[in-house]
C-alpha cells in the first residue's frame, strides 16, 4: 500500500472538492478547466484523475474523458456490506485500545447528536455521525482496515445525508450510535463489533426500503 501524496497535492484537492459536493456526481472533468481551477499542468490533472478512478470517485470513459462517479443504491448497499465487516473489526480493536481520554471524547459526541435530533438538523447529525465513525477508526489503530474503510466511505459519500433526511432515521441512528459508544467505552469488544454491524445493517435496510 503506497502512501498518499502530500495533502497539498492536486489529487487531494480534487478529492476534497468531490467529497464536499463542489463537483457533483456526473460532472464532466474537463482538463483545461481543472488546470485553471487548481493552477497546475494537465499532466498533474491526468495523474489525479487516474488516482481517483482507482479510489472509485471518478469514472474514465473511452473517447469521452472522465466524470465524477455517481453511485447507485445497489452499489451503495454493496459498499455498506463491506463496511460492516471492516468497521466491525475496527470497533472491536477500538474497544480494546481506547484510552481514558478517547473514551471521554467519544461520549462527548452524544450531547451534540441528541441536540441535532431534537432540533431536526439532519445535516448536522450526519456530520456528527461521520465524526463518530472516523474517531472509531482512529482509536482502532488498524492501518490496513482504516485505509480500506476510508476508500469505501468516500464511495458512499452523500448517502448519510440522504439517510438523515428520512423521517425517524436520525432517532434510530442516535440509539445505534450510543450503543456503539457505550460498548467501546466499556471495553466490550464483542458488543462493539456487533453494535457497528447492527447499525450498518439497519442502514442497508433503510436504503432498500427507501428505494422501493
Amino acid at each position: 500500500m503506497s502512501p498518499r501524496p502530500p495533502k497539498t497535492s492536486v489529487t487531494d484537492r480534487l478529492r476534497d472538492d468531490i467529497l464536499a459536493g463542489s463537483l457533483a456526481p456526473g460532472t464532466r472533468l474537463i482538463e483545461i478547466q481543472l488546470t485553471d481551477r487548481y493552477g497546475v499542468g494537465r499532466a498533474a490533472i491526468r495523474s489525479a484523475i487516474v488516482e481517483l478512478d482507482k479510489e472509485g470517485l471518478v469514472v474514465r470513459e473511452a473517447n469521452r474523458g472522465a466524470k465524477v462517479r455517481a453511485i447507485s443504491v445497489e452499489e451503495a448497499i454493496e459498499v455498506y456490506e463491506a463496511r460492516a465487516a471492516l468497521e466491525g473489526l475496527m470497533a472491536r480493536h477500538a474497544a480494546r485500545e481506547a484510552t481514558k481520554l478517547e473514551r471521554e471524547e467519544l461520549r462527548a459526541l452524544v450531547p451534540g447528536m441528541r441536540e441535532a435530533v431534537e432540533r431536526d438538523a439532519p445535516t448536522r447529525f450526519a456530520a456528527l455521525g461521520r465524526d463518530l465513525h472516523e474517531r472509531v477508526s482512529q482509536i482502532g489503530r488498524h492501518r490496513v482496515a482504516r485505509h480500506l474503510i476510508d476508500t469505501l466511505r468516500n464511495q458512499s459519500r452523500g448517502h448519510p445525508d440522504r439517510l438523515s433526511a428520512i423521517p425517524a432515521r436520525p432517532e434510530q441512528s442516535l440509539a445505534e450510535h450510543i450503543a456503539i459508544i457505550e460498548a467501546i467505552c466499556s471495553g466490550d469488544a464483542d458488543e462493539a463489533q456487533a453494535a457497528v454491524e447492527r447499525h450498518i445493517e439497519s442502514i442497508i435496510a433503510t436504503l432498500r426500503r427507501d428505494a422501493d
